[in-house]
């Protein structure tokens, strides 16, 4: 094994043994200089940690917290027709791809939705009104819409059914600007 590939093969099992380790062991690498490997300013807490490898987090509000209040998971995704919110004036490009909320067969027919239906969609940080599409492509128990759509309060709904009315504020620890829209729960009802 020549000297690069030993020195990555050894560095890269170092930082693997090194996040199953304990404290005093993490503590003694970064008295030795791998605090490269390991900075203690992304700790912040035991949620806010950033690792160079990956590593599960239960969700903040996920599948053990569904209740008879909020029983539906709320996911989001990138809109193919806009960038942010821009673009969401040209006609043609909203006729291509209507903003609405996904929701499986399942769940629309023992809450009365059809295809098209104008639905009410809430928890307890707000409330959006948006068209339902109803479709097998998402699983039973999860609704989903695309993210970054502009917001528009009349009457404290949100009728431009923005994700962000919804999400929770716990900011990711990388970009502390992006809300944790991964881990929401809600109830969804014909407006």
């Amino acid at each position: 094994m020549c000297t690069l590939c030993r020195h990555f093969f050894f560095s890269f099992s170092f930082v693997f043994f090194f996040f199953q380790a304990e404290d005093g062991i993490r503590d003694f690498c970064l008295s030795r200089g791998l605090g490269d490997v390991y900075k203690r300013q992304f700790h912040n807490g035991d949620r806010d940690v950033v690792r160079p490898v990956p590593s599960y987090f239960p969700e903040i509000e996920g599948v053990a917290d569904i209740n008879d209040t909020y029983p539906l998971l709320f996911s989001t995704w990138k809109a193919k027709n806009q960038f942010h919110s821009r673009y969401q004036v040209i006609e043609e490009l909203q006729q291509a791809c209507r903003h609405c909320l996904w929701i499986n067969p399942i769940d629309a027919e023992s809450r009365g939705i059809q295809n098209g239906d104008t639905l009410r969609v809430f928890n307890d940080r707000g409330e959006v009104q948006i068209m339902a599409r109803v479709t097998s492509r998402i699983m039973p128990g999860v609704v989903g819409m695309p993210h970054a759509h502009r917001r528009e309060i009349v009457d404290g709904v949100d009728i431009g059914a923005n994700a962000n009315t919804l999400s929770g504020h716990h900011w990711s620890p990388i970009s502390k600007n992006c809300p944790s829209t991964g881990s929401t729960l809600v109830q969804v009802e014909k407006a």
